[in-house]
């Protein structure tokens, strides 16, 4: 799946619920969110995120329920996207993060119907 800068294949999700994310090395949008410090834009991360909730509950509508950012996430980076709570339908709510093997850049939770 291409989102933005964002590329994953969510069919690849694994048995601990993680998919590797890589971010463009370099993007359009680099050249302008921020000149001399690119930084993927928070935007991109929430329909990022968004999307990918919606292609794993295709029948259900999705809303952010809380959304943490930590830390930047800079052009090439290599991260893996953690999901929780896919396994308990019936709370109808999936946690995430988005790190990195040394750090995490946000956290998430998603509701749905």
């Amino acid at each position: 799946m291409r989102y933005e800068v964002f590329n994953t294949a969510l069919e690849l999700i694994n048995s601990n619920a993680t998919v590797h994310v890589e971010v463009d090395a370099v993007a359009p949008i680099f050249d302008e969110h921020f000149p001399g410090y690119p930084i993927v834009p928070g935007a991109f991360t929430v329909g990022f995120v968004l999307a990918c909730c919606r292609q794993l509950l295709s029948q259900n509508a999705v809303r952010v329920k809380r959304v943490i950012f930590i830390k930047p996430i800079t052009p090439g980076a290599c991260l893996q996207l953690q999901f929780s709570g896919l396994d308990l339908p019936e709370a109808k709510e999936i946690g995430f993060v988005l790190k990195t093997s040394r750090s995490i850049h946000c956290r998430w939770s998603v509701m749905y119907d």
